[in-house]
């Protein structure tokens, strides 16, 4: 094979359209591809047309100036991406490139460009526009190819993962910013993002240069680009621990009463469903014990609404002590007070009633209280592996409570 059927064979087999035409625009060379890229059966059919007769209308001006510009000042390299009209009417996006001047004109090379491509060409107006984007963004943004190496970072990606320059980051995995514990479930989110053009939408634990910890959100996505591959990694993230931390706060306060420090109404009862859904699982038992302070209203009465409070406290105390971490405690609502005691019998509720009225008396005794403070209480069975609701087991508790109170009462007045 001569050295001109090597040549030939090269270009034809080539992946870009290359091309010579006059200082008209008109085609003097084009190879196969630039035939096919145009929507020709062959080159033959194209030579001698106008460049301007391939392109969009609103086109026309910006490759007439780009010629014009090559041609005055013999600038080589130059490129430009815009849209075309193939012979069947299709319109696709490709970018031209002009690679320099001989004696028959200008000679080029054209490729087609995947959709999207056009934000990521290499010309001067899209590269400065990518860039004054990449580097205003308040996220922190990586680059990275598609086995998730970082090729480049942005300022606010420096700040964020605490590293000295760009190329701190730059030749390193994606992952090692990522929190050991995560490092397994994102990278199979990261492989559907390679393989498609699906978008990652991810919270994680990331971690800086230096191994702090914080919560981070992610995006990244699979995007064209001018490299072997055609395709670039691109993640954004951002702290939001701050946020996450405010949330934790105010769902504290939404489930917490402030003056116990206990759950409170809507806090139990949301705990309380989780845990039921537990012990059936494990095939356990509880109690539900609804406590109510005796003689509040003598307390406020004679020792004012402050020393109320004392007491509501003093209680919160007593039941913190008498139970385990593991029971629900609530402050159900003035003074009363709700528990749930999880894997226990109703033959143990005496017990524990006797065991916060024991606690009580010693918290009296040690904080020289002017003032007897004594609870009634109620108990309920709950029998999780029947029909079990919980608005039935309270109600019950409330009821056997108000006996013991009146009982109570009745023993006095005997």
């Amino acid at each position: 094979m001569t050295q001109n059927s090597y040549l030939k064979v090269i270009e034809e087999n080539l992946q870009e359209g290359l091309y010579i035409v006059d200082f008209e625009a008109n085609l003097v060379y084009a190879n196969g591809r630039l035939a096919e890229i145009l929507g020709y059966a062959s080159e033959e059919e194209i030579l001698g047309l106008n460049v301007l007769d391939f392109v969009s209308s609103d086109y026309h001006e910006q490759i007439c100036d780009l010629f014009a510009e090559t041609i005055s000042s013999k600038a080589l390299k130059k490129n430009i991406v815009f849209k075309i009209d193939k012979k069947n009417g299709d319109k696709n996006l490709i970018q031209l490139n002009l690679g320099g001047i001989n004696h028959l004109g200008i000679i080029g090379s054209l490729r087609e460009l995947p959709e999207g491509e056009e934000a990521c060409s290499n010309t001067s107006h899209s590269g400065a526009l990518y860039k004054t984007i990449v580097e205003l963004s308040p996220d922190a943004i990586m680059i990275c190819s598609l086995d998730v190496q970082i090729l480049d970072i942005n300022n606010a990606a420096i700040n964020l993962y605490e590293c000295n320059d760009k190329f701190d980051a730059v030749g390193h995995s994606v992952l090692e910013f990522i929190d050991p514990d995560e490092i397994e479930h994102l990278r199979t989110v990261f492989e559907e993002t390679i393989l498609s053009d699906y978008t990652l939408r991810a919270e994680a634990k990331l971690v800086t240069k230096r191994g702090k910890p914080f919560i981070g959100k992610i995006s990244a996505k699979r995007i064209p680009a001018n490299n072997k591959f055609g395709f670039v990694i691109v993640v954004l993230s951002r702290d939001i621990t701050e946020q996450r931390l405010k949330e934790h706060n105010l769902e504290a306060q939404a489930t917490i009463d402030p003056l116990t420090n206990l759950l409170n109404r809507r806090g139990f009862q949301n705990l309380a469903d989780q845990e039921i859904k537990h012990a059936q699982r494990r095939r356990m038992n509880a109690v539900l014990v609804f406590i109510d302070i005796d003689k509040m209203k003598f307390i406020n009465d004679l020792y004012g609404h402050e020393s109320g409070d004392q007491a509501i406290q003093i209680v919160a105390t007593a039941l913190k002590t008498s139970f385990r971490n593991s029971d629900l405690l609530s402050r159900w609502g003035g003074d009363e007070f709700l528990v749930l005691a999880l894997d226990t019998e109703v033959e143990h509720a005496a017990n524990m009633i006797e065991k916060i009225n024991w606690h009580l008396q010693k918290i009296v005794e040690e904080k020289d209280i002017p003032y007897e403070v004594y609870v009634s209480a109620g108990c309920s069975h709950c029998d999780l592996q029947g029909g079990f609701e919980l608005h039935k087991a309270i109600l019950l508790a409330d009821m056997n409570m108000y006996k013991e109170k009146v009982f109570k009462k009745k023993r006095i007045s005997d």
